[in-house]
């Protein structure tokens, strides 16, 4: 079987003072990757690791940037149960958006590399990996900034052939950000936006691709990189 299109299973947009942040129930699918996408506003360490569902979650990327912090978590799903995702921070957080998708596979896709960047200023947004994009594979990841109403949510304003799979925003303090993705079709390292931020902003993505048959996705020796990485060029850039 191959990769699913991705799902967008929960969403928090919350912008009060809290040290926790959860989600509705959802239930992933089975053999599916649990994606988390989190921005946590107001704080400067890093996001405390998600919880929910007995999963197991790994940090793929983050950035820390002056108003908050950045981080993709992924968790495979086995056999799918109701379940929420909760996340936090213990730097006295004032606002969270949180996007949690889903992908599917034979069994659980397993990350090949990550990326993420950021600026202080409105431009175009990009983010590069450290080794080119495998045409068979899916990519997704998300993108937050200052704008309310988040001004980034079409298709078109998404990169070149990825689809805009869902937003989330609010005011005091302004803060917005979207969730978006691709399957097969990239052979670069840079992903670029189909429109400029308003504000300053933060993004990352991540590459996932499918096991080998009877394999467990444990095994790094199979994949077209010889180990998961994540590109830092954002980090200090902030927002």
């Amino acid at each position: 079987m191959a990769l699913g299109t991705p799902v967008l299973a929960a969403t928090i947009s919350d912008n009060s003072d809290s040290a926790t942040y959860a989600t509705g129930s959802f239930t992933p699918a089975d053999n599916s990757l649990l994606v988390v996408v989190t921005n946590i506003r107001g704080v400067s360490i890093a996001n405390d690791t998600p919880s929910g569902g007995s999963l197991t979650y790994t940090k793929q990327t983050e950035n820390l940037h002056g108003v908050g912090t950045f981080d993709i978590w992924t968790a495979p799903v086995g056999t799918g149960a109701s379940m929420t995702v909760t996340v936090g921070n213990t730097d006295a957080p004032t606002g969270c958006i949180c996007f949690v998708m889903t992908i599917t596979g034979t069994s659980s896709p397993t990350v090949v590399q990550s990326a993420n960047d950021g600026a202080l200023a409105s431009e175009t947004p990009n983010v590069t990996f450290g080794s080119n994009l495998a045409t068979g594979n899916a990519y997704l990841g998300g993108l937050f900034n200052r704008d309310d109403p988040h001004n980034l949510d079409t298709d078109g304003e998404m990169p070149s052939s990825w689809t805009f799979l869902g937003e989330a925003d609010h005011a005091l303090p302004k803060h917005g950000g979207h969730c978006t993705y691709r399957v097969n079709g990239e052979t670069g390292t840079t992903i670029t936006w189909g429109a400029a931020s308003g504000t300053g902003w933060v993004a990352g993505l991540i590459e996932v691709t499918e096991p080998p048959a009877g394999g467990d996705g444990e095994d790094d020796k199979w994949l077209h990189r010889a180990a998961i990485r994540g590109v830092f060029r954002g980090v200090g850039r902030g927002m």
